[in-house]
Parts: C-alpha cells; structure tokens; sequence
C-alpha cells in the first residue's frame, strides 16, 4: 500500500485540479532558465548563476523576476535539509510577491504531502507546516485537507460534514484516489458528492 499509492496521489493532484495546474507552474522546465545550483545558508538562498548575472548582465530582462525567483525557490526546496525546511519556508513567504511565494510553498506542501502521506512522520511534518503558513487561508485549507485524506487512508476519525464541506479539489481526489478505500467515505461521496464526476467516481468504487 506505499509507494505506487502515494505516488498515485500525487499524479491525481494535478489530473484531478486543472485549475491548480494552471495557477501554480508545475515544472523548473517551464521556465528558460538553466539548472543553477542553489543553497540555502545563513537564511538565505545563495545561487551562483545570480553572482554571474549580475556581473555579466545575462538574465533574460523580459522574463519577470518573480518567474526566476519562482523557479529557485523550488529547487532549493526540493532538496533543502530536514532541519531547514521550516527556515526556508519563512524565507519564501517573505518574499515581497505574495501569490507567487504562497504557490511555491504550496508545490512542496502537496509533494511532501504525497511523499509521506501514510508514513508516522507526515504529523510532525504538518505541525510544523502549520506553524509556518500561519493564517494563509489557502495553504491552511490545503494542508488540512491532506490530513483529512490521510485520516480517511488510515481509517481514523473523520466526519461526515469534514467530507461534504471540503473542496472540490478534495472530494476529486478522495473519489480516485487508490489510498482511499473506505466504503463509507466512498459511498458519502457516491451519494452526496458534490459535482456529477465525483458521484461517478465513487460509484464505480463502491
């Protein structure tokens, strides 16, 4: 039930959401930008292209900078250190661009989430991500919801109303989703789902 269904999950974050999809670019390859090497040290992102940059003047000037800032962000966070995680996080949601701070955060929030989604590690994890996003009504609501769908994975508590209530993105995910196999929850979703294709979906696994 590990690896294939986690990463079945994260394979449903973005067929299921196209609207995230579009809002949140889900590739460093989507940007022209070459593969610089980035660091985070001393609470700050260090990256040699950069330093280069600056001295050669050779950053695209018609790409906007929060596209390369954008772009950093989640290299440095795809391999930033345990210990750092929550230190780098802070540092992207300083950044003076809120929506494109917010989004990045929000990219490594869902492939953490996925990653660890049934593993003892992922409560810890979502404590401190709490602590980080603070009141960011969409990353709270994110975060909630994957802890939702790993109660729901895990067969632990959950409410009929946490179900019903919850995104559309949610209840998408919830319906295909191979970690979910409760036949409550998929026959609440069957029943009272709330657009035609969630019904459908559950229907087909209950």
């Amino acid at each position: 039930r590990g690896e294939h269904q986690v990463g079945a999950v994260a394979v449903h974050l973005i067929a299921l959401d196209p609207v995230a999809a579009r809002r949140v670019p889900r590739r460093v390859s989507d940007f022209p930008l070459p593969a610089p090497r980035t660091c985070f040290e001393r609470g700050r992102l260090v990256e040699r292209n950069d330093v280069m940059a600056r001295m050669t003047g050779s950053h695209n000037d018609d790409e906007p900078p929060e596209h390369r800032r954008y772009a950093r962000y989640l290299r440095a966070l795809d391999s930033v250190a345990e210990a750092e995680e929550a230190e780098l996080l802070a540092t992207v949601l300083r950044d003076d661009h809120a929506a494109m701070a917010e989004s990045a955060v929000n990219h490594h929030l869902e492939r953490r989430a996925a990653q660890q989604l049934t593993s003892p590690q992922f409560t810890g994890w979502a404590t401190m991500m709490a602590t980080v996003i603070g009141d960011r009504a969409f990353l709270v609501r994110r975060l909630r919801e994957w802890t939702l769908l790993r109660s729901i994975a895990l067969d632990e508590p959950w409410t009929e109303e946490e179900l019903l209530t919850a995104s559309d993105w949610f209840q998408r995910t919830a319906a295909a989703a191979q970690l979910v196999t409760s036949p409550a929850a998929l026959g609440l979703l069957a029943e009272h789902g709330r657009t035609r294709r969630v019904r459908n979906a559950a229907s087909r696994r209950t």
